[in-house]
């Protein structure tokens, strides 16, 4: 009996720390059915920056790197990064442009929704928000993607980004419901 509950316990212990769940397309759909208060030209102005920046991620050219940062991240002002994991808080520019370069070698295909992103503007400041994925060869994790950007030189600048999956432990009461089973992922 005690070696049952034992292992029972530590089945669940490891269980609730190695599956995850995400949300359903449904929801995450539902994420982005707002477009944001910012107007048109400056909607567009900040998703041509966006698009740069997914390009540079769907790229992953290290080569680029340096072009790629110049367009988009000031060097001579507060900037910050925040990966998905623990301990991923970078900032200033040279450190930005180390931690996309690791993620451009090592990490998975970034792939923004773009054109469904969230805008919001309030005179030369942007902020947004929208949702993707990061696909390797065994599968795809969903993430939340938010960022903050300046207007300088016509130009949008990323000052803030932070990249965070879109999942969370289970619990036993999520296997209650019936949507639970369907989302229940093993990392």
């Amino acid at each position: 009996m005690g070696c049952s509950l034992l292992a029972g316990f530590v089945i669940g212990w490891k269980g609730n720390r190695e599956f995850k769940i995400s949300p359903n397309a449904e929801m995450r759909k539902s994420y982005l059915q707002e477009t944001g208060n910012a107007p048109d030209t400056v909607r567009a102005e900040v998703l041509s920056s966006l698009r740069e920046f997914q390009s540079g991620y769907s790229k992953r050219d290290t080569r680029q790197l340096d072009a790629f940062m110049q367009r988009l991240f000031p060097k001579d002002q507060d900037t910050r990064i925040i990966g998905t994991d623990a301990g991923e808080w970078r900032s200033g520019y040279e450190s930005i442009s180390h931690f996309v370069h690791d993620d451009w070698v090592d990490w998975g295909n970034v792939r923004l929704s773009v054109d469904d992103a969230v805008i919001d503007s309030a005179g030369e400041t942007a902020w947004l928000a929208t949702t993707g994925g990061v696909s390797s060869a065994h599968s795809t994790r969903a993430i939340r993607f938010t960022a903050v950007l300046t207007r300088r030189d016509g130009q949008w600048l990323f000052r803030q980004i932070q990249f965070q999956w879109d999942e969370k432990f289970l619990r036993f009461s999520d296997l209650l419901k019936r949507e639970g089973w369907s989302q229940l992922k093993f990392r």
